[in-house]
């Protein structure tokens, strides 16, 4: 595919800037020992990478990415994109819609109307949790779980209006269809972790 193909040869490049930032710093440090970059094969550089060796590629970025990618897979494999899309595009709206997509679509209006009015009641309660020690909305632990929670939200959504419509009929086909976005989404998953383990290499030789 010419996705992977992609993925491929971008994550040759992460990897051959890495070795070549790598190679330049072990050649710096050793005409500089104090110069702006570490030494990369010295004991506190080779401590520093094993011990975060996972928290490397462990990162909020790739855990939205996975989020992203399961979000994707419920929301094509449900049947609710295709009825948007159909929705956005067609002249007569309801009436190209059968039964079954209508009470659908009611209960993803429904859903909808729900989470608005929690996010845009819930953060402004007297003595809410969700904001900062200062009482502000931004940064606060509100702040950082919208993005997860509205992933949340739209994956919720989806797999209730594909039981209704009647794209799902058990919870295997719900899990199916999360793992069939992670499937679409691996190339880029792959590149993802190869690319942040460069980054954080990089910025770990940076003194």
């Amino acid at each position: 595919m010419k996705g992977n193909r992609v993925a491929a040869y971008l994550c040759l490049t992460a990897v051959a800037i890495e070795m070549v930032f790598i190679t330049i710093a072990w050649i710096t440090s050793a005409i500089d020992p104090f110069g702006p970059v570490s030494n990369p094969f010295s004991s506190e550089s080779l401590r520093w990478m094993f011990r975060h060796s996972l928290s490397l590629v462990t990162s909020k970025w790739l855990i939205g990415l996975l989020l992203v990618a399961m979000t994707y897979g419920s929301i094509t494999c449900s049947g609710m994109g295709a009825t948007l899309r159909l929705l956005l595009t067609s002249k007569d709206k309801y009436s190209t819609l059968q039964f079954r997509e209508r009470m659908a679509m009611r209960s993803l209006y429904f859903m909808t109307l729900l989470f608005v009015t929690l996010l845009s009641v819930i953060p402004f309660l007297p003595g809410s949790l969700l904001l900062n020690s200062t009482g502000n909305l931004f940064p606060s632990p509100f702040s950082e779980a919208l993005f997860p929670l509205t992933c949340l939200w739209m994956i919720s959504s989806s797999v209730v209006f594909g039981f209704i419509k009647g794209t799902y009929n058990n919870l295997v086909q719900v899990i199916d269809s999360l793992s069939r976005g992670i499937s679409r989404f691996a190339p880029i998953i792959v590149l993802a972790i190869v690319s942040l383990h460069c980054i954080y290499v990089i910025k770990m030789l940076i003194k």
